[in-house]
């Protein structure tokens, strides 16, 4: 029985999970937790951030039963145009898996964070 445990704890780690997040080009800057215990992730784009310039949105934010997405982009932050160099340096842009596959920073600058909504029964 502890190995069948100890195999499903291995598989368990090993098993990517999706959840919503911002893309390369967002940074999370709002968490919510609705009545209902639903989570909702406010993404910005900051001026430091390159926008790039075919508008691709690589965001992705889960739909739920009721076709309601988890996650949104500050208002107004898409539609803003910005320059690719600023004083002659080129900006950044975030290098996002999109996934939950690590758990701490390996180097500096940078940053480990996600949500996840899981839907399970709940018990009174």
């Amino acid at each position: 029985m502890k190995f069948l445990v100890f195999i499903l704890f291995l598989i368990s780690l090993f098993t990517i999970s999706l959840g919503s997040f911002c893309g390369k080009y967002g940074v999370p800057f709002s968490f919510e937790v609705l009545p209902d215990g639903a989570p909702v992730l406010g993404c910005a784009q900051p001026s430091c951030i390159l926008q790039p310039e075919d508008g691709e949105d690589d965001s992705e934010f889960l739909t739920d039963d009721n076709g309601e997405k988890d996650g949104f982009f500050r208002e107004g932050d898409r539609s803003i145009k910005r320059s690719k160099f600023i004083g002659g340096v080129p900006k950044f842009h975030a290098n996002c898996t999109g996934e939950f596959n690590e758990l701490t920073c390996n180097k500096k600058n940078h940053w480990v964070g996600g949500i996840e909504y899981i839907d399970h029964p709940r018990q009174p």
